[in-house]
């Protein structure tokens, strides 16, 4: 008897998976070679090659995950690596933080070592390293490849490259340059005592004028133009990045020279304003309209700000020790959230942010800390990270500030 349902006997059958054809040779079951529904035999299964990743196209053809989910098999063909995944030997790899595909396939690093903006770097979390010597009253923005920043007694733009190395001066003789931002084509700052907004391209060249601005110290940038609040007056300009003439946005409340802080999203420009012991306030200008919104914050002297993608992070305190404060405000305006401060805490300095956290520097009363929270909602508990910093700012991997009281430019890693 060699039928699969008599096979050596009328009531011995052979047994075989789901879409398997069981076999029966010479009385007895034996391993089976053939499938149904148009499906392969690997090791046992019947499986369909066209879409299996663990048989893509032939058994045992395993498909490597793309690198930002599950790995996939159409019409026989492994599914290519995601957008910013590389294909190496051992399936899809970030080049950029991969410690065994570092910048390129199969380059490792070494032990101790870990792989940043595809680097092997053997910077530590907490450790700062020393890029530059500068001035505590310096101020900082980033492009893809570079740190520049402004120093405010020499009147010089300076750069140096995130992995270390020669300092470029690219302006000297700026008459007290304040904030920095760029557009990672154009670096743009507020010459204060010299009547302008200017800016010099990140490849170098000779700095230009843009708009005319008497003692401007705050500066935001967009795709089009460049924003900007002076200490004479209480008023939001704007001008062409390519350069023109300056245009008023809106009129703030308060007083001249009490605002702390400046940054801008796609739609809306944000400042802090110190009032006294009778506000410490955030406010919200609609660049389309002008129209200028209190969103939030208590009292005290206000400090820096920053935003996440929901919401903007301000910096508050009431004057004594001790009574130091980090609040998050919804971008449309409602409660305050105060984030998690143990009693006590040192100063607030600036604050920065990326797609995660919230990096909060804390000088004066507590040396040696700077503290990141993860932000609204979750809550976190305050984690050390580093030395204090000033005008700080953060990409990917790393912390950029200058030391407090150090004079260096330092670099710490997440």
């Amino acid at each position: 008897m060699s039928a699969a349902d008599h096979c050596g006997g009328c009531t011995t059958t052979c047994s075989a998976p789901p879409a398997v054809v069981p076999l029966c040779q010479n009385g007895a079951c034996v391993p089976p070679t053939a499938c149904t529904g148009g499906l392969t035999l690997c090791a046992n299964d019947c499986v369909d090659v066209l879409t299996d990743p663990s048989n893509c196209g032939g058994c045992g053809h395993v498909c490597p995950s793309p690198g930002d989910g599950l790995a996939t098999c159409s019409a026989g063909q492994c599914a290519a690596c995601a957008a910013a995944y590389a294909d190496c030997p051992g399936g899809c790899a970030d080049l950029q933080h991969d410690d065994a595909n570092c910048g390129t396939c199969a380059h490792a690093c070494a032990s101790g070592s870990v792989c940043v903006h595809a680097s092997c770097t053997s910077d530590l979390l907490g450790v700062a390293t020393v890029l530059a010597a500068a001035t505590n009253d310096a101020w900082l923005a980033l492009d893809d490849d570079t740190v520049f920043w402004s120093e405010p007694t020499s009147g010089d733009i300076r750069a140096v490259a995130k992995t270390g190395g020669p300092v470029t001066t690219v302006a000297t003789g700026e008459a007290a340059p304040k904030q920095l931002a760029t557009d990672g084509l154009d670096v743009f700052w507020s010459a204060y005592l010299g009547g302008a907004i200017k800016k010099v391209s990140t490849a170098g060249g000779a700095p230009t004028v843009v708009a005319a601005a008497n003692q401007a110290r705050f500066v935001t940038v967009d795709a089009t133009y460049v924003y900007w609040i002076s200490d004479v007056d209480n008023v939001l300009q704007r001008a062409q990045k390519s350069g023109g003439a300056a245009e008023w946005v809106a009129d703030l409340p308060g007083l001249p020279g009490q605002v702390t802080g400046l940054a801008s999203d796609a739609e809306d420009v944000f400042f802090s304003q110190a009032a006294g012991n009778t506000g410490c306030h955030l406010h919200r200008v609609h660049k389309a309209t002008g129209a200028v919104t209190a969103i939030g914050l208590g009292y005290g002297i206000s400090g820096a700000v920053a935003l996440s993608a929901t919401s903007v992070f301000g910096t508050c305190n009431a004057g004594v020790p001790g009574d130091n404060r980090i609040g998050a405000v919804p971008k449309t305006g409602g409660a305050v959230t105060w984030l998690p401060l143990q009693a006590n805490l040192a100063e607030q300095g600036q604050l920065a942010t990326d797609d995660c956290h919230l990096f909060a520097s804390l000088f004066g009363q507590m040396p040696n800390t700077v503290e990141v929270l993860l932000a609204v909602p979750d809550h976190q508990p305050l984690e050390v990270l580093g030395p204090p910093l000033r005008s700080m700012v953060v990409d990917g991997a790393y912390v950029y500030g200058i030391g407090n009281g150090t004079a260096q430019l330092l670099r710490v890693a997440k």
